[in-house]
């Protein structure tokens, strides 16, 4: 666990293995950050907003590939009636491929396998009806961030990666030994990346690219993630504070909805607090009213709402002195 304040002190705890050789776990080892990883694509996305190369609330199908167009149209979803935002706040009337019973079944009946995005998003055609109209209600749709992720390769016209490392400054805020799964080379440096486990089931060598386009992706430590929403709400990523505004608030969000743009939003010992949990067992929980940021991983999935709830106090309890 990481937990940087407003002076910029990293305070970090860790226990336990990365691996059965019993390697020592640290908050420096590098996970599999799973689904935190939105909250750095939605970033970029509204980098791309506010320096004016992508208009959030036009069509999707004015910026996405003209398969892809004819792809979700087939399966009755209305890209013309689908903004960028929708995407963004999980507002797309999409459900989520990832954990379709055929995504998973094939996940784990063939780890191997290098998947790509157009799969996916074949699966999410295949397996499901749309779930409402546009801007209607909150569904959460790692598919739908995962055509972010293609919005933003064809409006920068770089992989993934490279247009969202620049973005959003990965590099200069202290993400540089991060990387991108089945996308980047590895870090050689520092910690090996942990085993991750779900029901005691080692997923180390399953490829990345069941979760590397958007929806997830990122290899980091729980003390980058922490870095990351130290410097998002800090300022440090966008150019305007309005664009911060924007992400918090989200105008337009479906009523009663506990998403906006890239981040959960909640109330943590009476003061507003901005998350995100990820798939394999992690989770980042920003306070601004506390300049509090605090990461955590657990390394087994089946502890994941463990883990949330011990952060959550743990928050509670700061924000009680």
């Amino acid at each position: 666990m990481a937990a940087i304040d407003s002076t910029g002190t990293i305070s970090m705890a860790g226990s336990g293995f990365a691996d059965r050789a019993a390697t020592p776990f640290s908050a420096q080892t590098p996970v599999r950050t799973a689904s935190v990883t939105k909250t750095i694509v939605a970033a970029a996305v509204l980098r791309l907003y506010e320096t004016n190369q992508l208009d959030i609330d036009h069509p999707i199908r004015n910026v996405i590939d003209p398969s892809y167009n004819m792809l979700l149209q087939s399966g009755s979803f209305d890209t013309q009636a689908i903004s960028t935002r929708h995407l963004a706040m999980h507002a797309a009337g999409m459900a989520d491929h990832f954990v379709s019973n055929t995504f998973m079944t094939r996940v784990f009946g063939a780890p191997d396998y290098r998947w790509s995005r157009q799969e996916q998003l074949e699966i999410l055609v295949e397996a499901f009806e749309p779930l409402s109209a546009p801007g209607e209600r909150y569904a959460y749709s790692d598919s739908g961030y995962i055509l972010l992720g293609h919005i933003i390769e064809r409006v920068t016209d770089a992989p993934l990666p490279t247009a969202v490392r620049q973005l959003t400054k990965l590099n200069s805020i202290g993400l540089r030994d991060s990387w991108w799964d089945a996308l980047e080379a590895p870090i050689k440096t520092g910690p090996l990346r942990a085993h991750q486990y779900r029901d005691g089931l080692d997923i180390h060598g399953f490829d990345g690219s069941m979760d590397a386009y958007g929806g997830g992706g990122l290899i980091a430590s729980t003390t980058q993630m922490a870095r990351f929403f130290r410097a998002l709400f800090d300022g440090r990523i966008f150019d305007h504070p309005e664009t911060l505004t924007t992400m918090l608030n989200a105008p337009g969000h479906p009523r009663g909805s506990p998403y906006r743009i890239g981040l959960f939003a909640s109330k943590l010992g009476g003061l507003p607090a901005y998350s995100h949990a990820g798939y394999w067992g992690t989770n980042v929980i920003a306070v601004p009213a506390l300049n509090l940021m605090i990461a955590g991983t657990t390394l087994e999935k089946a502890a994941s709402k463990a883990l949330i709830e011990g952060m959550e106090k743990i928050v509670e309890l700061i924000a009680l002195k």
